[in-house]
């Protein structure tokens, strides 16, 4: 599985079926769909509410599930519904590139001319009362700044909003994020308490948005169409086998002795003559039935017969690829650390003019070492824990690289991430071992 998690298709991340060529539809969907929603991606707070991670979490959640999401806020017409047809799930989306194209033209078609030339992903305003909490809390940005709305912005300001840096956040649900992190002092349960509490004083428990969008959702909204999992008829096939061999029983070894007084072995039901097969069943006072009944005998034989391995097979296929249940508690999931890994060596490699090379060493180290493990989230509870430390040291590792900009902080925090590595290398062997166990 591979694929930026803002952009993926649920039937990629989630591995449950086969997927076509109408995922790359979808995450053009999804791409169309931010630019007309003040760039954020379906289930976020409406633009201007703040969000933090766990919105962003929680959106993503809906998103897998296959939930529908209401019209972008700049498209609530004909174009928007386009869209969200677009990332509907599969059996609902379009099949292929010409007919979504389609779809576009003819909303083109029927928008008026000042739909057409409305400007939409402009420049989102700042806000004005963002408090000192909250500009701590939103790393320093005293903005609402969204993802995308960085190309209007000037040279002096900042343009690197914190979805598009972290784009691996939503694959799991971190620890946070400290900004000093030493090997005598980090503690992820401490981190856990502080980042609950902060988290609290900046968006309070549940508040709710006054922003409203006065449209009629009922002339917008398609109908929810009810997902089928796969997994819900993994049952019959483990059933099939059984069926058959009960179909046969009944035919050749109940229906044909009690019609004839006598029962003929499979291997001369297989590969004896009708001939033979007749001579075999001359009883007398015994009218036989033609000889093309017995053939029909024998054709039904062989389709029960090579039924009956193929549905073998099917289980053994079935018992094979079964993933194991990923656990609730898992912080990581599948290869989410090696993902995570490797974003963060990109964003090490992008810094200049700081000694970075020892960060830049632990983490392609580390990146090498987590490409050959086994998936994450799936285990014992001892192994759940060490995976979920193992998730605490990469959200601290994340929070240490804005030190290397710094020239002094530099050498402190890239030594702080050396440490951080050494410890998830540390962590990774314990891994292996709970897994063995």
């Amino acid at each position: 599985m591979k694929g930026t998690p803002n952009f993926i298709a649920p039937e990629v991340y989630l591995g449950k079926e086969t997927y076509d060529n109408t995922v790359d539809l979808y995450s053009l969907g999804i791409v169309l769909y931010k630019l007309l929603n003040k760039s954020r991606n379906p289930f976020m707070p409406m633009f201007p509410q703040p969000y933090s991670t766990a919105d962003e979490d929680t959106a993503f959640e809906q998103r897998m599930r296959g939930e529908i999401p209401e019209l972008p806020l700049d498209a609530q017409n004909e174009l928007g519904k386009v869209v969200l047809k677009a990332i509907m799930p599969r059996a609902e989306r379009y099949n292929n590139a010409q007919e979504f194209l389609g779809a576009l033209q003819k909303a083109e078609q029927i928008l008026s001319a000042e739909e057409l030339n409305m400007k939409v992903n402009v420049i989102v305003t700042r806000a004005q009362d963002i408090s000192k909490e909250q500009s701590v809390a939103m790393e320093g940005k005293a903005s609402l700044k969204t993802i995308g709305d960085d190309m209007y912005l000037t040279e002096d300001e900042e343009s690197t909003p914190a979805e598009d840096r972290h784009l691996f956040d939503t694959m799991g649900t971190f620890y946070p994020e400290p900004n000093n992190v030493s090997s005598e002092t980090f503690d992820p349960k401490k981190e856990v308490v502080r980042e609950t509490e902060e988290t609290e004083q900046t968006y309070g428990k549940g508040e709710k948005s006054n922003f409203s969008y006065n449209v009629d959702e009922k002339s917008i909204v398609p109908p929810q169409v009810a997902a089928v999992d796969k997994k819900d008829f993994r049952w019959l096939i483990y059933l099939t086998p059984v069926l058959i061999a009960a179909i046969y029983i009944v035919v050749f070894l109940i229906v044909i002795p009690k019609t004839y007084g006598k029962a003929i072995s499979v291997i001369e039901w297989m590969f004896s003559g009708p001939e033979n097969i007749i001579e075999t069943l001359t009883v007398p006072d015994n009218v036989l039935n033609p000889i093309y009944k017995i053939i029909g005998f024998k054709v039904i034989n062989w389709i029960l017969s090579g039924a009956f391995v193929v549905s073998l097979f099917a289980v053994g296929y079935m018992l094979q690829n079964t993933k194991p249940k990923v656990s609730l508690d898992a912080k990581l999931t599948g290869k989410s650390a090696y993902l995570t890994v490797m974003d963060l060596y990109e964003q090490v490699k992008l810094i200049t003019g700081q000694d970075t090379s020892g960060a830049k060493k632990a983490l392609y180290s580390l990146c090498e070492r987590l490409k050959n493990e086994s998936d994450f989230g799936t285990g014992s509870v001892a192994v759940i824990n060490c995976e979920n430390e193992i998730a605490a040291f990469l959200s601290a590792i994340q929070g240490n690289i804005s030190g290397l900009n710094n020239p002094s902080t530099a050498p402190e925090t890239n030594k702080n991430i050396e440490i951080l590595c050494q410890r998830i290398q540390a962590k990774l062997k314990m891994r292996i071992e709970l897994k063995k166990r």
